[in-house]
């Protein structure tokens, strides 16, 4: 058998053929023989090895009944994330393409983009990369959204949720992917009412779960009373990160799943995307542990010098947040104007942020707000300041025309989900510190929730009890999200020694300290951070050349004689 483009495809006997349509074992054959080609981790195409839990997957989804139909009709694929659900999904879907006559499948997605770079275009892919798949397939068979194989009759096609033209319409395989990402069930019913009248039908599905009370967790309900027995819902889960690390697919990164996925998400959403766990619908942002953590014996407002002794020398910078509500709120809600500082680690870790000042304005009142914000911008000098957009335009302009940095944000998923999201890791890491004061803050932080929503993005915030001061604080941190800092800054370095000794001094690059120090500007300022280095840390025992070495980073000129 000869291709298009005139490369040999392999030779296959009848009885091979027929013996590809037997059920899973079939299947199984029709792999090993045909070898498809999927995408590979360096991304070019790699024939498909099964794994030993693909393997158990098919043989219990393809599973016959004594008259050789398939048991089953509604077939499930749960696994989490990158763990090939889609990939797997397309093989058994092309596997009835090139081996049963009278196929009519249709792949429904959740959008028109989805459509065309998820699970048709993998089927796409592999027919193309795939000698023996692609030999079958005249040029004019392989389209953007339709696959034809006119020997057998058969037809593969995507749509997007658009779904009026399936009604009335006979199929075979109706194929969905990412279930748990859909607004509602009705695509899918209208899938599966298309299926009625089919031998051997199927309603596939990939998807990671969705949460309580979704589509897939009522089929899973059914599957598991006993009542609909032609439904097989094959579910991966993993109890906690060790166990996925442990048993993962090969393919898988660990360093990836730990400590991008793991250390970098919110526990809800690490563990529906990447241990396949179904959880509650709402869940707390921060723990009661982590909020005690961050309280500390602080003066509150913190002055100046306060924040001055605290940063010891090293570098920081100011931010504030605004969260302002009408007047006489309905529901409460209250205006709250929040600084913070950002102060550099002094062992080049991530920054920690102390609350400089966090304020109610009573009346939600314009004057009032300003009279806050002038407060901090002279007393500690704002890098930035983010003033959420609602009912707050006025206060933006009046910032802007006194000269105070600002921005406005619309509180949307873009910017809600970045700024929430830096601020659970800097309280879950122990890098938030505010007084003990600001109680009202620690009981909102102690209410304060998060929903995940359809296709698992998180909606923040607490129905039933105020969130203005967390809302406040999460804007005053995200204003700072650009300010990076170094430990200890050294503006400039100015050497006027003509001393032939000068290349090792070791503000050059040197080991000494020289005689001109006691003349000189860059050693006086550097000095005087090593004595608050060492004040802060009694045990140090690093010495000065050292300390400039690596803890020490000059942001301005470096100019010798």
């Amino acid at each position: 058998m000869t291709q298009a483009n005139g490369k040999q495809s392999p030779q296959f006997t009848k009885a091979q053929v027929i013996s590809w349509r037997e059920g899973a074992e079939g299947f199984l054959r029709w792999v090993d023989d045909v070898k498809p080609r999927i995408p590979g981790r360096q991304g070019g195409p790699i024939v498909f090895v099964p794994e030993d839990f693909q393997v158990d997957a098919v043989r219990r989804a393809l599973a016959l009944k004594p008259d050789g139909t398939f048991k089953y009709q509604t077939i499930i694929l749960s696994f989490p994330r990158r763990h090939s659900k889609t990939t797997l999904a397309a093989l058994l879907v092309l596997w009835r393409f090139f081996t049963k006559p009278g196929e009519n499948i249709v792949y429904l997605t959740n959008s028109e983009k989805q459509s065309r770079n998820t699970g048709f275009s993998l089927c796409r892919g592999i027919v193309q990369n795939t000698p023996a798949l692609a030999a079958q397939l005249p040029g004019d068979c392989i389209q953007t959204y339709r696959l034809s194989y006119p020997k057998l009759g058969n037809e593969l096609r995507t749509v997007s949720t658009t779904i009026s033209a399936l009604y009335g319409e006979k199929l075979t395989c109706g194929w969905i992917s990412e279930l748990h990402a859909a607004k509602d069930d009705e695509a899918m019913r209208v899938l599966a009412s298309s299926l009625g009248d089919s031998a051997n039908p199927w309603l596939l599905i990939d998807s990671t779960v969705d949460k309580l009370g979704g589509p897939l967790h009522k089929l899973e309900q059914l599957a598991e009373s006993g009542k609909n027995p032609t439904i097989c819902v094959i579910r991966q889960e993993y109890a906690d990160l060790a166990e996925a690390l442990e048993r993962s697919p090969s393919w898988i990164c660990r360093d990836w799943l730990q400590y991008t996925c793991y250390d970098q998400t919110l526990p809800a959403i690490f563990a529906s995307q990447h241990l396949n766990k179904r959880s509650e619908s709402s869940n707390c942002l921060f723990s009661a542990t982590a909020i005690a953590a961050c309280q500390k014996p602080l003066p509150h407002p913190l002055t100046k010098s306060e924040l001055e002794q605290i940063a010891a020398g090293r570098a920081y910078a100011t931010g504030g947040g605004l969260d302002r509500a009408y007047f006489a709120s309905l529901h409460g809600d209250s205006t709250i104007w929040t600084c913070v500082s950002k102060i550099a680690d002094p062992d080049g870790g991530e920054a920690h942020f102390y609350i400089l000042h966090q304020k109610s304005i009573l009346g939600s009142l314009a004057s009032g707000i300003k009279k806050a914000m002038l407060h901090d911008v002279e007393e500690y000098g704002l890098h930035n300041t983010v003033i959420e957009a609602y009912n707050a335009q006025d206060i933006a302009l009046w910032a802007t025309d006194k000269g105070i940095p600002n921005e406005v944000t619309h509180a949307s998923t873009n910017s809600q989900v970045p700024a929430f999201m830096e601020l659970y890791r800097i309280v879950s890491e122990g890098r938030l510190h505010f007084s003990e004061e600001l109680q009202e803050l620690a009981k909102e932080m102690g209410t304060f929730l998060y929903e995940l929503q359809a296709g698992g993005t998180p909606k923040f915030g607490s129905r039933k009890f105020h969130d203005d001061r967390v809302y406040s604080l999460a804007w005053a941190i995200y204003s700072l999200r650009e300010n990076e800092l170094a430990a200890y800054e050294l503006k400039n370095l100015v050497c006027q020694s003509r001393s032939a000794h000068a290349q090792y001094c070791y503000l050059r690059q040197g080991d000494l300290v020289l005689a001109c120090s006691r003349e000189c500007q860059a050693h006086t300022e550097v000095l005087q951070m090593y004595a608050q280095h060492c004040r802060a840390n009694v045990e140090s025992d690093v010495s000065l050349p050292d300390f400039f070495k690596n803890r020490v980073t000059l942001v301005g000129a470096s100019i010798f004689q």
